[in-house]
């Protein structure tokens, strides 16, 4: 059996529940791009770095001497705690360090035990000392929790754990227009404050220890729980109540109290555990590519730890946008094939209840036209949150906000939803479009007027191709949820005649489409009638043309600034989604190893990764959305009336499995064994609708029949010479 140097923080971790496939190492000796792994319940939402700490002046990035500056410091932050500038910045919580008399570690690993949503570090220090820790959020809990393990303890040695109530960075900053007081209590301090944000903000951030009684002793913003007779384990807890909405945060914080004190660490870990087991058990994906596969899952244990209860913000830290909320990422649909129906719900309920806000936008005393929603947003949903630049002349994210909220009906069959949440974004969106959008120019022609495409190209384009294919999108799906709904008749054929008058006028040389008119740079956005809008024909000449043209030269245009010499891991899988939809798997597959080569440390995808020429925001979320939408695509999708199960990946894997759901409220359980299903299941939700009547796998056209609440098998026996799954 070969050596592994983790296995002493492995058994520390527990980790014996899952296998090694959801495990991510790191050692202080690796030489590629490290991020201090996140650790989140979808609100509390913190790091550790490979210290076992949260240090706030270590670098371990290696990313040569034009790469961007890494600036993703551990701490502690919130979602929707945030300050009432324009940019709505995020109240920080905090962060901890230690103290001994051990100087240096001489060596450091770390690992990432995706399957529990915790980390565990290993310091050795040249005196024989070892400090093992093991930290995670609990799921249900604000509760952020961490147990020190010490052995090979030198004479004399004494243990300080330091909570510092400050901004991030070395210079020790209590948190700004907050006012607060330190108290010592039972086992540790608390923290209590009043921070003056969107919301008054009063509460407390409570620190208890366990496996002996600290010493407390408070100097400005730092706390420490100091221990001169250290023993085997401590553990600390630090708990984060606040008024936040109306919350009684004494009670809560009383409750928790109560709570740690009876559980302990193992206890709470046990509950915290529990939850991470249900949410990987909802799905499953085997693919013969490890490291695609091993990207996949830590790009979904990601977006799982980004899910607020607003929606997928780019992350909760001020590195990542402030953890604003962006128009232009696509999560409805991954979420709800990997069976986290409440992830993909509150996106578009989101919308919603933001919607009054984004009408404001559009509004006075005495018109109307539609809604238009921020670029970036806080929970709020009205201010634009972004810095001046020209991506606030974007509208393309409307077409995208419309397409996730039809997107869950689309998946879940939810006729209630659809009526009562996502018809009313997906309308008011179609009627910004058409009242303030959309022209008529000489020759008649109908064109989307002048705004920023993609960055990359500048603003005030005209006609550009991406943002009129996200036009015409949300024109056709406004018109058949009407169709579905029975409402809004009247407007049903003009959305049509528009969206089929802007098709005809997409920009091109006669041969290919252009990103707009007369452009002479390549942008990935030519990709978009493909992915993410489904307007064009698979076999549209002029279509075809420009996704070749494109690949020809992404080491040219491969980023999403002027950067690199590759294509990153966005638009790799941007280009993937297109070669998907387009039939061309084996070119799809192509693409998503692609997008899979620059992940950094514990499998992570960063902005752009690049070392030694530029390295930018790791913990991104829309990249590993758009990856983990590609790997999922390619295994199931559908398209009018049939579910396409691979679409001619048996013949380049030969081996690969999954449980997925699919539209019309199908779940879909397939194991390919030598390019032949071994193994067909589908089962129908109460919402079936009957849309989905095919299923196409391993070349062969399979006809279902099934009833809501049924399960079916692929059966042997051939009707009409055709393969039929029935109950």
């Amino acid at each position: 059996m070969r050596f592994n140097p983790y296995t002493s923080l492995l058994l520390f971790l527990m980790q014996s529940a899952f296998s090694d496939d959801l495990l991510r190492y790191y050692q202080s000796s690796d030489k590629k791009s490290y991020c201090a792994p996140v650790i989140s319940n979808g609100t509390i939402y913190t790091q550790i770095d490979i210290s076992g700490t949260q240090k706030q002046d270590v670098r371990y990035t290696w990313h040569g001497k034009k790469g961007s500056r890494q600036d993703m410091i551990p701490g502690v932050y919130i979602a929707g705690r945030r300050y009432n500038d324009m940019q709505r910045p995020l109240i920080p919580f905090g962060y901890f360090e230690e103290s001994h008399n051990s100087g240096s570690p001489g060596r450091s690993r770390q690992v990432l035990d995706l399957g529990k949503g915790a980390i565990g570090c290993r310091n050795d220090f040249k005196d024989g000392l070892s400090i093992q820790t093991h930290g995670f959020v609990h799921q249900k809990q604000p509760i952020f929790a961490v147990r020190k393990n010490f052995t090979g303890k030198p004479a004399g040695f004494v243990y300080s754990f330091d909570y510092y109530y400050a901004r991030q960075g070395t210079d020790r900053k209590p948190v700004k227009w907050c006012n607060y007081t330190v108290n010592a209590i039972s086992g540790g301090a608390e923290i209590r404050y009043q921070v003056d944000g969107v919301q008054t903000l009063e509460g407390a951030v409570t620190i208890l220890s366990s496996g002996a009684a600290p010493e407390v002793k408070v100097d400005g913003c730092k706390i420490s729980l100091i221990f001169r007779n250290v023993p085997e384990n401590l553990e600390f807890f630090m708990l984060y109540t606040d008024s936040f909405n109306g919350n009684d945060w004494k009670e809560e914080q009383k409750k928790l109290i109560s709570e740690v004190e009876s559980k302990h660490f193992d206890g709470l870990f046990a509950e915290h555990s529990a939850e991470w087991k249900k949410f990987w058990n909802r799905f499953s994906v085997e693919l013969p590519d490890k490291k695609m596969q091993d990207v996949f899952y830590s790009a979904v244990y990601n977006l799982k730890c980004t899910s607020t209860p607003w929606g997928v913000p780019v992350g909760v830290h001020p590195y990542s946008w402030n953890g604003n909320y962006f128009g232009f990422n696509l999560f409805v649909s991954l979420f709800a094939m990997i069976n986290d129906r409440k992830a993909a719900e509150r996106i578009p309920e989101f919308r919603f209840n933001t919607l009054k806000n984004a009408i404001a936008r559009t509004s006075n005393w005495s018109y109307s036209a539609g809604a238009k929603y921020p670029w970036q947003s806080d929970e709020e949903g009205f201010y634009e949150c972004s810095s001046p630049g020209v991506w606030v002349d974007h509208i393309f994210h409307m077409g995208n906000i419309a397409l996730e909220a039809w997107e869950y009906y689309r998946y879940t069959g939810d006729l209630d939803f659809l009526r009562k949440t996502a018809y009313p974004v997906i309308q008011k969106c179609a009627e910004f479009f058409m009242r303030q959008s959309i022209y008529k120019v000489e020759n008649g022609k109908i064109i989307v007027g002048k705004c920023c495409d993609l960055e990359r190209l500048g603003t005030a384009r005209e006609n550009a191709f991406l943002t009129s294919c996200s036009v015409i999108c949300t024109l056709e799906i406004a018109a058949e949820a009407a169709e579905v709904l029975g409402v809004d008749g009247s407007s049903i054929n003009e959305w049509r005649k528009t969206a089929a008058a802007l098709r005809e006028s997409l920009p091109s040389d006669g041969k290919k489409y252009l990103p707009f008119p007369g452009c002479p740079e390549k942008s990935v956005g030519v990709m978009g009638g493909l992915y993410p809008y489904p307007v064009l024909s698979p076999d549209d000449p002029k279509q075809l043309s420009a996704v070749n043209d494109y690949l020809g030269s992404t080491a040219e245009a491969g980023n999403m600034y002027p950067y690199g010499k590759n294509i990153c891991t966005w638009y790799a899988s941007w280009v993937a989604n297109a070669m998907i939809r387009l039939g061309k798997t084996e070119k799809a597959v192509d693409y998503l190893q692609k997008a899979s080569a620059s992940a950094g440390a514990f499998d992570i995808i960063y902005e752009i990764n690049e070392p030694g020429i530029f390295v930018s925001h790791p913990w991104c979320s829309a990249p590993p959305g758009c990856y983990v939408q590609g790997i999922l695509e390619l295994l199931c999708r559908a398209e009018k009336d049939t579910l396409l199960i691979g679409h001619g990946l048996e013949t380049i894997w030969k081996d690969f499995s999954f449980t997925l759901a699919a539209p019309d409220d199908l779940t879909v359980t397939v194991n390919i064994k030598n390019g032949s299903p071994e193994l067909l299941k589908i089962s129908a939700g109460k919402r079936y609708s009957g849309k989905i009547q095919k299923v196409r796998i391993a070349g062969e056209e399979i006809v279902l029949k099934i009833a809501p609440g049924k399960t079916v098998t692929l059966k042997s026996a051939r009707k009409d010479k055709k393969r039929i799954m029935e109950q």
